[in-house]
């Protein structure tokens, strides 16, 4: 009886563990394709401008309101307030 209740339990971790698996392919890239899209983020980075000034978040943290205050320059963040 505990070999059939273990073949059992085995089999049913088999099949847990292979359906989890992925069932999608991936998709291949060109080294064309890999430099075209790294061009495009840095160009991204490049054009990003943030407004000279500070910025003001809050959300709801585990023990309270969290607020930050960042204040950012013509090309780059000065300070950060938590």
């Amino acid at each position: 009886m505990r070999k059939v209740i273990s073949s059992l339990l085995a089999g049913a971790m088999a099949v847990s563990v292979t359906a989890c698996g992925s069932t999608s392919t991936p998709v291949a890239t060109t080294a064309a394709q890999t430099e075209q899209a790294e061009e495009t983020t840095e160009a991204s980075v490049q054009d990003a401008k943030y407004k000279a000034g500070t910025y003001t978040g809050k959300a709801a943290g585990k023990n309270g309101d969290i607020t930050v205050e960042v204040t950012v320059s013509d090309d780059a963040i000065t300070e950060v307030k938590v």
